[in-house]
């Protein structure tokens, strides 16, 4: 049990496909502020196959009162580099009125927890480069930038 400013306490679990529909929400939130259009029918297909075939992992913060304020997913992976498990993190979201009262910094440090847990080397973190709040979040909890490494993208469509 954590507590917080406004909303007194929540709790951090990790999402069941069941939950897929009450975090579909902030999930399209998510997308909406990475420039993608709206669709809470995506959101939760997105999530729930993601859930069902263990694709990804989804820690949410929610109330006493089964508000959802936000959620963390993380995606497993390995690194051929260090011949190991890391854990990808590209999506976190708190909601507006929730932000600013730690939240976004429990989750963090609850993904943290996880991937010692299944013995993963570290967590990338990846965020738009716009994306002041991530990188204060980042930086807040001393997370360092990495600097050797620089990343591109190959579309499907490449000719």
């Amino acid at each position: 049990m954590f507590k917080g400013g406004y909303f007194m306490s929540f709790t951090i679990s990790q999402v069941v496909p069941a939950q897929a529909k009450a975090i579909a929400p902030l999930f399209d939130q998510f997308r909406l502020l990475n420039h993608q259009q709206s669709n809470l029918q995506t959101a939760e297909q997105y999530l729930t196959a993601r859930l069902m075939k263990q694709e990804s992992v989804i820690f949410a913060a929610v109330t006493t009162e089964k508000k959802y304020l936000g959620y963390v997913q993380l995606y497993p992976t390995y690194s051929s580099m260090t011949a190991g498990r890391i854990l990808i993190m590209r999506d976190m979201f708190v909601v507006n009125e929730a932000r600013r009262q730690g939240i976004a910094s429990a989750l963090l440090k609850h993904a943290a927890e996880y991937a010692k847990d299944i013995h993963a080397q570290r967590i990338v973190v990846v965020a738009e480069k716009d994306n002041v709040a991530a990188q204060h979040l980042c930086e807040h909890n001393r997370c360092p930038i990495n600097k050797e490494l620089i990343s591109y993208e190959l579309s499907s469509y490449a000719h």
